[in-house]
């Protein structure tokens, strides 16, 4: 909680990858796309929050793998969840 700002879920507005989840978080925090991190689980994270000009991290523990979040493009991904932290502590808007 310390690190995140805000967070939006699928019930929030129309499925992912429709950009109105990230606009509504990004408009929720004042944040601008080139200043916005997504944490996501699913290559359809990845494509929402570059579609909306966002920088898309993906957790490989979750319910995708490593090499899917690769072919999706996100700028990063944490295999464990101790990978994650280090890429939020290197995180620079």
């Amino acid at each position: 909680r310390k690190i995140f700002q805000g967070l939006i879920m699928a019930d929030d507005g129309p499925g992912k990858p429709a950009l109105n989840l990230m606009f509504d978080a990004m408009a929720e925090t004042g944040a601008m796309p080139p200043k916005t991190l997504i944490v996501g689980d699913t290559s359809l994270d990845i494509m929402m929050g570059k579609a909306a000009g966002a920088q898309a991290i993906g957790v490989g523990c979750g319910y995708q793998t490593v090499d899917e979040f690769a072919e999706s493009g996100a700028a990063a991904i944490a295999a464990t969840h101790e990978d994650l932290s280090a890429i939020l502590a290197d995180f620079q808007p």
